[in-house]
């Protein structure tokens, strides 16, 4: 599936994460405890919009190891509060050389920054983040989804860059980004291997997204 398909279903999807309709709700509070299909979570305050709250390293589905390595992905489910307070891990990918003497300096460095040269990849990495402002009335938010770019062979959601906090703060959106397996992990090739399961992580993180703005109080 070309990249530029996969975003039309995305635009298509902007589904609505609706408030509570009793007109006596009380404002939320910034980080607090909500229920989503992965389980109870908890988040913090955005470090640079502190009226946002941010739900970091959510599982929305089991690490692929093991026996389910190569295969589909299954959704995360746990009775256990997950602390959400911190980036996952990125999943392995293949981060591109910054050529020496690259001139200005300030080049070199941002694009060894937005290449994530000695990111923190793990095949435990199918976690997704989500960024929004406390609910404060019963007017729908919308949902933005943001998938990463890179070819299907780099990129990952544990990247500064990438913080939905300021979409959040601005445009009082739920922003919603995550990680997919990427290379021979998420694109195997092997005729005896299920094909194309990076997509399957995709879609999956979409999902998650559909089903819990629809029914947490963002």
């Amino acid at each position: 599936m070309k990249p530029s398909v996969y975003l039309l279903s995305l635009a298509s999807l902007a589904c609505c994460a609706p408030g509570n309709g009793n007109g006596n709700q009380k404002t939320d509070s910034i980080g607090q405890k909500v229920k989503t299909s992965s389980g109870y979570v908890v988040g913090s305050r955005a470090p640079n919009a502190t009226q946002v709250s941010q739900y970091l390293g959510i599982p929305f589905a089991y690490p692929p190891v093991g026996r389910r390595r190569f295969a589909p992905p299954e959704a995360y489910k746990s009775r256990d509060t997950i602390n959400a307070t911190a980036y996952g891990h990125n999943c392995p990918s293949q981060s591109a050389a910054v050529p020496e003497g690259l001139e200005p300096p300030s080049l070199a460095n941002l694009l060894a920054f937005l290449g994530q040269v000695g990111d923190d990849q793990q095949e435990d990495c199918l976690y997704l983040n989500v960024w929004t402002k406390p609910q404060s009335g019963s007017k729908k938010k919308p949902v933005l989804v943001w998938i990463y770019g890179g070819g299907f062979n780099t990129g990952g959601t544990n990247n500064t860059a990438y913080s939905g906090q300021h979409w959040a703060d601005e445009e009082d959106v739920v922003f919603v980004n995550f990680n997919y397996r990427l290379n021979i992990f998420g694109f195997p090739g092997a005729p005896e291997l299920e094909q194309n399961v990076g997509l399957l992580d995709q879609r999956l993180a979409i999902e998650w997204g559909e089903f819990v703005t629809a029914a947490m109080p963002f």
